[in-house]
This record gives structure tokens, C-alpha cells and sequence, in this order.
């Protein structure tokens, strides 16, 4: 089997080349991915600008087209939106099997927040209530008090990784770190009822409005732990069934700590960054959806229920002190490290991601000092 990742989120990519360890005989990249794997894996790699255009859309069949003549079983399979919106208009002139995705308008309202927020709500999926600010003016500061009261989540409809994101706590806030501040230029936006709890999530692959694959996560300090909620896994049911999905989606949810309640905030209909996380505790998502899309048996589990995934540094000290067990999960762990530490360009992107973040972080505890001051 050939896998071809195409990817306009460096990333993401990294994440699912990863995740292909030991259940590909080769790889190919196409998009756009960071220097360091060009320059490790040239021969793998095509260049392509991914901006949803017509022309990338031909020049992206050429692209497949021409590795499919040489390569048998081959699987094109999408890192994130874009790639994925992409793939979807070239899907009737590929010569090659693809990985399970939405169609394109499905893939568009998933990833638009409040178009999102609009579907659960038309299939009574319980979500925060939830404001659409179609821009940034004097008249959206106080207007979304009707519907919704502090504190609230800001947040840009179709943006990803955390970008922009901020939880204001009352209507003094709201007006220094988003209406007064010009490096908040993120429209449209939405503003959702701040739900008092945890961050909880759920992953899945399904096929037509099946779930085949899931699982539940949250974030124990610096461990992800899978675990079992019948609440979440329902209310995501509940939207794969009646929309038909089709693909790999994550939805983040809030459970809320007074009544253990679920609500969803929004949904990533493309891998997600712990995907190798469920790889670790022993489901591959990106292998069941390759076995789909070659109409091979599905061999990864169908739920995972149990499990921690301790991070990077806790997962080499694991290997190094051989504390590993001798069972399957086992075996499958230590492919994963060994995949890790062959991928000099992975950890390297994984360390500037870390400092980007690190870095955001920081201005972002500078800029709201300042604003302090300024007030005073």
C-alpha cells in the first residue's frame, strides 16, 4: 500500500505521516510541509500551492494521477480542510482510491463555527447558545447580551490550532482585548456561553452515518486518558447519523461540572493534533480508514475506552527503563517511538511549535498587563 498525504498544514502532516508507521510500504507528499522534511525525504516530496483554486485542483490530479501509474494500491488522503476540500473536487478524475471524507459542503459546515453551532441546533444536539459578530464595531460590544451573558468564548469561525481564541470573563474585558484592541482582527466571530467544567472530546471515523471508530478523551494534567461517555458519544451519534457523515471528525464539547452535562462547541472534520495519542493506547485511525478506502477488513478496534498517552518525554522513558508490557499495545508503542526518533524534521517541527506556543503565550500575558495598566 502507498499512501499520498496531501497537506497545506505542516503539522497536521507530520502528525499523519507518523501515524502511518509500519502499515504503508511507501509514502508521498504533496502540499506544502516544512523545509526540514524536503530536504530529509526529497524524492517523496511534490510541491504544490494548496489554495483551493482550479487550477491547484488539476494541477493536484496530475499530481496523484501520475504516482497512482507507478504505484499500486495507492490511498490519497487529505492532513486537513483545505486538502480535503481540494480532494473532494478532484475525486472524479483520481485513478486511485481515497481516504473516507465529506463531501464538500458537509466539510464546509463542520468546519464553519457558527454554521456548526446552527446544525447541532437543528438537531437538537445540545451546544451553547452562540452569537454571530459579523464584525468588530461599538454596536456588537454590548449587543450580544440578549443571548448571552459573561463569561463568554471568542473565537473566529473557521480558524484552527487555538488561533484567536480568548475567554473573557465580563464586558470590561471584551471591550480591551477584542473591540479596542486592532491586533484582534479576526471576522467574522462568534461569542458562546462559557460552559463552567472540563474540556472533553471525542475522535471517529464513520462511513455514511456509521460510526466505525471512536474515542473519548480528556487531558489529565500532561497525560491524555481515553475513557467511556455514553453522553458524548450519543450526542456526536446523533450528528454523524442525520448529516451521513462520512470521515474522520473530532468534536470538542465542554462536560459541565454542576450535572455532568455534555455540550458541543465545535467540530475538526480532519485528523486532529492527538491523533497519536489513540495510536499510542492502540487505535489507528488513519489504518482503519486506509483498510475503508481499499475495501480491506477493519482490524483496529471499534471504541477505545481505556488508556494514557504520558507525552513524548514520559513515552521515551518508558522505553528506556522497559517498562513496556509484551502484548500487542506494547509492540505497537514501541513502532510509534521508533517512527519519532527516525523523523529528525518531526521533532524539530514539534519544537518550534513549542516555542511558537510558548511564545503566543507570553505576548499575549504582556499585552494584557498593559491593557491593565492603561486602564488604571
Amino acid at each position: 500500500m502507498h499512501a499520498i498525504v496531501v497537506a497545506s498544514n505542516s503539522r497536521l502532516a507530520h502528525i499523519v505521516l507518523r501515524s502511518l508507521t509500519g502499515i504503508v510500504t511507501g509514502v508521498s507528499v504533496i502540499g506544502e510541509i516544512s523545509w526540514w522534511w524536503r530536504i530529509a525525504h526529497r524524492r517523496k516530496f511534490i510541491p504544490l500551492k494548496l489554495d483551493d483554486s482550479g487550477v491547484s485542483v488539476k494541477l493536484l490530479i496530475q499530481a496523484v494521477n501520475r504516482i497512482a501509474a507507478v504505484q499500486a494500491g495507492c490511498v490519497v488522503l487529505p492532513a486537513d480542510t483545505i486538502a480535503s476540500g481540494m480532494l473532494a473536487a478532484a475525486a472524479p478524475s483520481l485513478h486511485c482510491a481515497i481516504f473516507p471524507s465529506p463531501p464538500r459542503a458537509l466539510l464546509d459546515t463542520f468546519n464553519d463555527k457558527w454554521l456548526f453551532h446552527r446544525l447541532c441546533l437543528e438537531h437538537e444536539v445540545p451546544t451553547p447558545k452562540t452569537v454571530l459578530i459579523e464584525r468588530k464595531d461599538a454596536s456588537s460590544s454590548r449587543g450580544f447580551m440578549q443571548t448571552v451573558q459573561p463569561p463568554i468564548v471568542v473565537k473566529p469561525t473557521s480558524r484552527m490550532a487555538g488561533e484567536g481564541v480568548a475567554v473573557i470573563a465580563n464586558l470590561d474585558e471584551y471591550d480591551s482585548q477584542i473591540l479596542r484592541n486592532d491586533a484582534y482582527c479576526y471576522s467574522p466571530f462568534i461569542v458562546q456561553q462559557f460552559i463552567p467544567g472540563r474540556d472533553i472530546g471525542i475522535s471517529i471515523l464513520a462511513i455514511r452515518g456509521e460510526i466505525l471508530c471512536s474515542a473519548v478523551q480528556i487531558n489529565a494534567g500532561k497525560d491524555i486518558r481515553f475513557l467511556e461517555n455514553k453522553h458524548l458519544f450519543a450526542a456526536a451519534e446523533r450528528l454523524v447519523k442525520r448529516t451521513e457523515y462520512t470521515g474522520v471528525c473530532h468534536f470538542d464539547a465542554r462536560e459541565q461540572s454542576e450535572d455532568g452535562s455534555i455540550w458541543i462547541v465545535e467540530a475538526n472534520p480532519r485528523f486532529w493534533g492527538s491523533l497519536e495519542a489513540a495510536c499510542w493506547c492502540g487505535l489507528n485511525f488513519t489504518a482503519a480508514g486506509l483498510a475503508l478506502a481499499l475495501k480491506r477488513p477493519v482490524n483496529e478496534p471499534s471504541s477505545l475506552t481505556e488508556g494514557i498517552y504520558p507525552g513524548l518525554t514520559a513515552a521515551l522513558l518508558s522505553i528506556l527503563s522497559g517498562r513496556l508490557d509484551r502484548t500487542e499495545r506494547g509492540r505497537q508503542q514501541r513502532a510509534f517511538l521508533r517512527n519519532i526518533l527516525t523523523d529528525p524534521p518531526g521533532c524539530a517541527i514539534r519544537l518550534q511549535d513549542a516555542i511558537r506556543r510558548f511564545g503566543m503565550r507570553l505576548l499575549s500575558l504582556i499585552r494584557r498587563a498593559g491593557t491593565k495598566v492603561a486602564l488604571r
